[in-house]
């Protein structure tokens, strides 16, 4: 089989950017097969496959909180090996279009984040077997934060509850499949609450007596449309006050990196 190995060298009002700090670190990069987050470029099947690149950065940020990153407000150009003559290998544009991917991972406390991007590269020509990519990541921090408190409501199927301008309904209560908690709740946001789920920090409950109930996300169902939000509570209380911390304001910053790489064929049997 052969193999390639490439180990590598409605939104809030106000949206402020600042510049550019420090650097990224590149850790590795390889080729991987993917989905595209929206749609196959031309010549491909729906739900195919997609060869690209995968970028795998550290990043630790001078006294900043990360809270996320933003893939329209990144930005990132491949350059491919297209000639190999005298005057050396010629790199042109390779068109990967918007349809990337980037995500972060924080790690050791939040003192250091992993940031990986996959381009698509289709159209790769490795003559040369060199690349260069450039571009930039845009990374979300906490400028301006808000918490909003709702009303008492019975903890039963078809409730509504409201905090400031977020809204949900009880969806389901289930006795959870694995672990010791009492309670699963399985909460529908509205369109409002699914259009800016990125600005919501932390979503804490009580009882009605005002007692923290213990809390843990289970992740979401339908992650891309942020469709159901699944919580697991310690107990099982008849009321709850459900207490939402979220962004008042975004603030971005951008984070700039260039990639000089090459890689060769290695056949593994």
């Amino acid at each position: 089989m052969l193999v390639l190995d490439l180990q590598g060298q409605r939104q809030p009002r106000t949206v402020s950017i600042s510049k550019p700090q420090d650097h990224l670190e590149l850790v590795n990069y390889q080729i991987v097969r993917f989905k595209l987050p929206q749609k196959n470029q031309p010549g491909t099947l729906a739900g195919q496959l997609t060869p690209g690149f995968r970028f795998t950065f550290r990043y630790r940020p001078p006294n900043q909180i990360i809270k996320g990153v933003s893939r329209e407000m990144s930005h990132v150009e491949l350059f491919g090996a297209v000639n190999n003559s005298q005057s050396g290998v010629s790199l042109e544009r390779i068109d990967t279009g918007d349809d990337f991917f980037v995500k972060y991972r924080p790690a050791d406390a939040g003192k250091t984040y992993y940031v990986t991007m996959d381009v698509p590269a289709r159209s790769l020509i490795s003559v040369g077997n060199q690349f260069r990519a450039n571009g930039r990541i845009a990374f979300l921090t906490e400028k301006e934060t808000a918490i909003n408190t709702s009303r008492i409501v019975p903890l039963m199927i078809g409730q509504d509850i409201k905090a400031g301008p977020y809204s949900f309904e009880i969806l389901e209560l289930r006795k959870p499949t694995f672990g010791g908690d009492a309670l699963e709740l399985v909460l529908k946001p509205d369109q409002f609450t699914r259009d800016n789920n990125d600005n919501i920090l932390h979503i804490n409950f009580f009882d009605q007596t005002g007692k923290t109930i213990r809390t843990k996300s289970k992740g979401s169902i339908g992650t891309e449309k942020f469709e159901k939000v699944v919580y697991s509570l310690n107990i099982n209380p008849q009321k709850v006050v459900t207490e939402i911390t979220h962004l008042k304001e975004k603030s971005y910053f951008m984070v700039p990196f260039e990639i000089k790489g090459g890689f060769e064929l290695k056949v593994r049997n």
